[in-house]
């Protein structure tokens, strides 16, 4: 009989939300105790992150290294079954948490003769009842998890083994019977996941991830299925994350521009270029047209436009909360001016600039501008509404 090895953790915590907080970076894992170690995902082990809703609420999370790992999927059904046979032992004393919720981890290494098994269990905050034609009983609130870890022997990245981690966040942990049941529905699901990536995505999946939320079971006459670049967080962020690609953009400012105030617009049109294999950071490049706009009174005291057109170019890069870096975006470029009215610039004329985004919708930009042929300069500075 293989061994067994079993860890049990007893906390109060806020139930099954702790799923998402587990999974540790890779500066973690460097300072992570050997049980940490053990029974932790973390996120640079994988390339691919698919969510896929079941039944009633329930959710499977798929972390992969690569396409080709979706075939180990195909036997999930035997892992689970293994699984519940594994924990029967243990039934009683799961059950007897007062309707609390418990996560479990179960580990599978190719090289190892055995399996390893935690169990996590939380109180829930507070007893909880429901009332039902006068009958009360105890309300369960928060779900389990139970969290599947597969170790590769024949791969690993970076120190760390390569893994396949399924991540089964259920009202009940028992309602692993009905996952086994639906072998047929998931096959389907897993097949359907893997045909959607792209030549490079199956090529090169560190340089290229990729993620999907999938509802096989929706109701609707196509089942919910998108598919994004990089790697979501979960199933409710995922329009932060597909920033890959051309997008067209513009923003509304003012710059200051010698000791006069110009109304500016901006518009462009920018290519993301992720470098990062997680969502967090990408690079762009963008071209864009700036015209300022100066107000002159006219001998007959009326007001006449002059506006005055820049063409940039700009390189730069763009993180997610979090990053350790100032401002969520920042822009090198370079403009050169096109048309010119008013005499407020001469012959040759060149800005240098940045742009530093510091919240979601304000950019500051201070720049120096280089005119009459280069031979001036002098600064300045826009604010810009985007």
């Amino acid at each position: 009989m293989k061994k067994l090895i079993f860890f049990t953790a007893l906390s109060i915590g806020l139930g099954s939300r702790l799923y998402a907080q587990l999974n540790f970076t890779f500066e973690q894992w460097k300072n992570a105790t050997v049980t940490e170690r053990t029974f932790t995902f973390y996120n640079v082990q994988a390339n691919i992150k698919d969510v896929i809703w079941l039944r009633n609420n329930d959710k499977m999370i798929l972390e992969l290294d690569s396409v080709q790992d979706y075939k180990r999927l195909y036997r999930l059904d035997t892992v689970l079954a293994q699984f519940l046979q594994d924990i029967a032992f243990y039934k009683d004393s799961l059950d007897n948490n007062n309707a609390g919720n418990v996560r479990i981890d179960y580990v599978l290494d190719d090289s190892k003769d055995f399996k390893q098994i935690r169990f996590i269990k939380h109180k829930p905050v507070g007893d909880i009842f429901v009332n039902k034609n006068g009958e009360t009983s105890i309300l369960k609130m928060e779900q389990d998890t139970v969290n599947i870890i597969m170790h590769i022997k024949t791969k690993e990245f970076i120190g760390l083994p390569c893994v396949v981690n399924v991540m089964l966040v259920l009202n009940n942990y028992t309602d692993v019977d009905k996952i086994i049941a639906d072998k047929d529905v998931l096959q389907h699901a897993f097949d359907t996941l893997a045909s959607v990536r792209s030549a490079k995505e199956i090529s090169n999946p560190f340089k290229y991830p990729s993620s999907c939320v999938y509802k096989p079971y929706s109701k609707d006459k196509f089942p919910y299925f998108f598919k994004y670049a990089g790697l979501i967080d979960n199933e409710s962020t995922i329009f932060a994350h597909s920033r890959s690609g051309i997008q067209m953009n513009a923003s509304l400012g003012a710059g200051l521009v010698r000791n006069t105030f110009a109304p500016m617009f901006d518009v462009g049109i920018q290519y993301n270029s992720k470098w990062r294999r997680s969502a967090e950071f990408y690079a762009f490049f963008r071209l864009s047209a700036t015209p300022y706009y100066f107000f002159d009174r006219e001998s007959d005291g009326s007001f006449s436009v002059k506006d005055n057109w820049f063409i940039n170019a700009s390189i730069g890069s763009w993180r997610y909360e979090g990053m350790p870096m100032f401002g969520k975006e920042i822009t090198l470029g370079l403009g050169y001016l096109v048309a010119e009215k008013g005499g407020y610039f001469k012959n040759a004329t060149m800005k240098v600039f940045t742009d530093v985004v510091i919240t979601n919708n304000i950019a500051v930009c201070p720049e120096f501008i280089f005119t009459d042929n280069l031979s001036q300069i002098f600064p300045g500075i826009t604010l810009k509404v985007l």
